[in-house]
């Protein structure tokens, strides 16, 4: 199986729109068309990058690939499946809308921001707590303003931290760590 790779970093508004005939802003449109060949550093062997939809037709870049070629967007929304359609693309090489309905609900605010509080509660990570803005900045200047920076910023490990973490966060801290 091979793929045409899109790239549509404005998915996440077309799938918020919930449109099928979605223009994204100009700035995002410049975004898609200079970055139209990032998919070609991860696409395999054989598969094809489209950057130009008006080059060819999804037919003639199937034929020239010798096989039919499955579109792989970088997100899909309802306004790309509109668009793969009227290019030519076959609607069984696409998710129904149904499943697009179900993609938009997992990639709302309102699905993704509990299962987030979850997944922190479940798996804590521990923070590096700063004892006060000053000694983060290194200061010491007086008249209420800091002075220049003296080291790194001081500060202490909650005492949730794993033994691993405080062994990885000690040895990256090692003076005898080289920097670049």
């Amino acid at each position: 199986m091979r793929f045409i790779h899109i790239f549509n970093p404005s998915n996440e508004m077309a799938l918020a729109a919930d449109v099928t005939n979605y223009t994204p802003p100009k700035r995002i449109q410049q975004l898609e068309q200079q970055m139209a060949s990032l998919p070609a550093a991860y696409a395999r062997r054989g598969d094809v990058v489209l950057t130009d939809w008006s080059a060819a037709t999804y037919a003639q870049l199937c034929q020239r690939a010798g096989c039919e070629l499955v579109p792989a967007p970088w997100g899909w929304s309802k306004a790309i499946r509109h668009k793969l359609l009227r290019w030519g693309v076959p609607e069984r090489l696409m998710p129904s809308d149904e499943t697009l309905g179900l993609w938009r609900t997992f990639a709302s605010r309102s699905f993704v921001i509990p299962y987030q509080q979850r997944l922190r509660a479940a798996f804590p990570l521990p923070q590096l707590l700063v004892e006060s803005a000053e000694e983060f900045i290194g200061g010491g200047g007086g008249g209420g303003h800091p002075g220049p920076a003296s080291g790194p910023p001081t500060a202490r490990m909650p005492s949730s931290a794993s033994p691993n973490f405080r062994a990885a966060a000690a040895a990256f801290a090692s003076p005898s760590r080289s920097r670049a």
